[in-house]
């Protein structure tokens, strides 16, 4: 499958922020169907361009988006490489359990 489209970008966070966010969405964001069958992918591909300064950017940049975003990364960071995604998931998991707890 041709990536062209990161070209667009300047680096593969943008690309996955970008789609993460919704803001190419035809209402404002994405509707689940929208998400499932397009931006999630687009997402999952930008991951897997992803280098070592995207990880950087990612570790520190997911804290100040939004819950919605933050559900999206969720979503699409266990098929990214383990190494790397596995402890910005597990920040992330005890963040959103956190807010989901404060919610009770």
């Amino acid at each position: 499958m041709s990536h062209d489209w990161l070209s667009h970008f300047d680096s593969a966070f943008d690309a996955l922020d970008h789609f993460l966010s919704g803001r190419s969405a035809p209402r404002g964001d994405w509707t689940d169907d929208e998400w499932g069958d397009y931006a999630s992918l687009r997402a999952d591909e930008a991951l897997a361009a992803f280098a070592q300064p995207d990880w950087g950017r990612l570790a520190e940049a997911w804290k100040e988006r939004s819950p919605m975003w933050q559900s999206r990364l969720a979503e699409v960071l266990p098929d990214a490489a383990p190494v790397q995604a596995g402890p910005i998931l597990t920040e992330l998991n005890r963040h959103l359990q956190g807010m989901r707890d404060a919610e009770l």
